[in-house]
Protein backbone atom coordinates (compact mmCIF):
# COMPACT_ATOMS: atom_id res chain seq x y z
CA UNK A 1 0.00 0.00 0.00
CA UNK A 2 1.31 3.41 -0.91
CA UNK A 3 1.57 6.14 1.67
CA UNK A 4 0.50 9.76 1.32
CA UNK A 5 4.17 10.73 1.45
CA UNK A 6 5.05 8.41 -1.45
CA UNK A 7 2.16 9.76 -3.54
CA UNK A 8 3.13 13.38 -2.78
CA UNK A 9 6.78 12.67 -3.62
CA UNK A 10 5.71 11.09 -6.93
CA UNK A 11 3.60 14.13 -7.82
CA UNK A 12 6.50 16.41 -6.91
CA UNK A 13 8.90 14.50 -9.14
CA UNK A 14 6.48 14.67 -12.05
CA UNK A 15 5.90 18.40 -11.48
CA UNK A 16 9.66 18.95 -11.82
CA UNK A 17 9.80 16.76 -14.92
CA UNK A 18 6.88 18.53 -16.59
CA UNK A 19 7.39 22.25 -15.88
CA UNK A 20 5.19 23.30 -18.83
CA UNK A 21 2.12 21.62 -17.33
CA UNK A 22 -0.10 22.84 -14.52
CA UNK A 23 0.23 21.24 -11.12
CA UNK A 24 -3.38 20.12 -11.36
CA UNK A 25 -2.79 18.37 -14.69
CA UNK A 26 0.34 16.67 -13.37
CA UNK A 27 -1.45 15.58 -10.18
CA UNK A 28 -4.24 14.10 -12.32
CA UNK A 29 -1.68 12.26 -14.46
CA UNK A 30 0.06 10.95 -11.33
CA UNK A 31 -3.24 9.70 -9.92
CA UNK A 32 -4.03 7.83 -13.13
CA UNK A 33 -0.57 6.26 -13.20
CA UNK A 34 -0.82 5.22 -9.56
CA UNK A 35 -4.21 3.58 -10.15
CA UNK A 36 -2.82 1.71 -13.16
CA UNK A 37 0.26 0.66 -11.18
CA UNK A 38 -1.90 -0.68 -8.36
CA UNK A 39 -3.92 -2.83 -10.74
CA UNK A 40 -0.80 -3.93 -12.62
CA UNK A 41 0.88 -4.91 -9.35
CA UNK A 42 -2.14 -6.99 -8.34
CA UNK A 43 -1.97 -8.88 -11.65
CA UNK A 44 1.76 -9.53 -11.16
CA UNK A 45 1.20 -10.66 -7.57
CA UNK A 46 -1.47 -13.13 -8.66
CA UNK A 47 0.83 -14.46 -11.39
CA UNK A 48 3.68 -14.86 -8.89
CA UNK A 49 1.39 -16.78 -6.54
CA UNK A 50 0.04 -19.03 -9.31
CA UNK A 51 -3.43 -17.48 -9.01
CA UNK A 52 -3.76 -15.78 -12.40
CA UNK A 53 -7.24 -15.08 -13.71
CA UNK A 54 -8.29 -15.75 -17.32
CA UNK A 55 -8.64 -12.01 -17.98
CA UNK A 56 -5.27 -11.00 -16.51
CA UNK A 57 -3.28 -11.19 -19.76
CA UNK A 58 -5.68 -8.93 -21.62
CA UNK A 59 -5.93 -6.52 -18.70
CA UNK A 60 -2.14 -6.42 -18.34
CA UNK A 61 -1.77 -5.44 -22.01
CA UNK A 62 -4.51 -2.82 -21.68
CA UNK A 63 -2.80 -1.26 -18.65
CA UNK A 64 0.54 -1.13 -20.45
CA UNK A 65 -1.07 0.52 -23.48
CA UNK A 66 -2.96 3.04 -21.33
CA UNK A 67 0.17 4.03 -19.40
CA UNK A 68 2.11 4.52 -22.63
CA UNK A 69 -0.69 6.67 -24.06
CA UNK A 70 -0.79 8.82 -20.92
CA UNK A 71 2.95 9.49 -21.22
CA UNK A 72 3.06 9.85 -25.00
CA UNK A 73 4.76 13.08 -26.00
CA UNK A 74 5.93 13.94 -22.49
CA UNK A 75 9.46 12.58 -22.86
CA UNK A 76 8.91 9.99 -20.15
CA UNK A 77 9.20 6.27 -20.91
CA UNK A 78 7.50 3.54 -18.91
CA UNK A 79 8.92 0.12 -18.04
CA UNK A 80 7.02 -2.85 -16.66
CA UNK A 81 8.24 -5.73 -14.54
CA UNK A 82 6.73 -8.90 -13.25
CA UNK A 83 8.36 -9.14 -9.84
CA UNK A 84 5.90 -7.73 -7.28
CA UNK A 85 8.63 -7.48 -4.61
CA UNK A 86 9.71 -4.25 -6.30
CA UNK A 87 8.07 -1.64 -8.48
CA UNK A 88 6.16 -3.29 -11.31
CA UNK A 89 5.79 0.04 -13.15
CA UNK A 90 8.73 2.44 -13.46
CA UNK A 91 9.24 5.71 -15.32
CA UNK A 92 12.46 6.66 -17.05
CA UNK A 93 12.69 10.38 -16.43
CA UNK A 94 14.45 13.01 -18.56
CA UNK A 95 16.30 14.28 -15.50
CA UNK A 96 17.69 10.85 -14.65
CA UNK A 97 16.12 10.87 -11.16
CA UNK A 98 15.52 7.41 -9.76
CA UNK A 99 14.32 5.67 -6.61
CA UNK A 100 15.11 2.11 -7.64
CA UNK A 101 18.14 -0.05 -6.97
CA UNK A 102 18.84 -0.17 -10.70
CA UNK A 103 19.67 3.53 -10.82
CA UNK A 104 18.63 5.96 -13.54
CA UNK A 105 18.40 3.12 -16.05
CA UNK A 106 15.57 1.54 -14.05
CA UNK A 107 13.94 4.86 -13.26
CA UNK A 108 11.39 6.06 -10.76
CA UNK A 109 8.95 3.49 -9.42
CA UNK A 110 5.28 4.37 -9.58
CA UNK A 111 3.99 3.91 -6.02
CA UNK A 112 1.34 1.30 -5.48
Amino acid sequence: MTTAHERAEFVGVLVRELPDHSIGAVAELAGKLIRLAIEYDKIQTRACNGESRPTDDDREKAIEERARKLLDGLGIAVKFGGDPRGFTMRLTLKSGLYNTWGGAEEGWGVPC
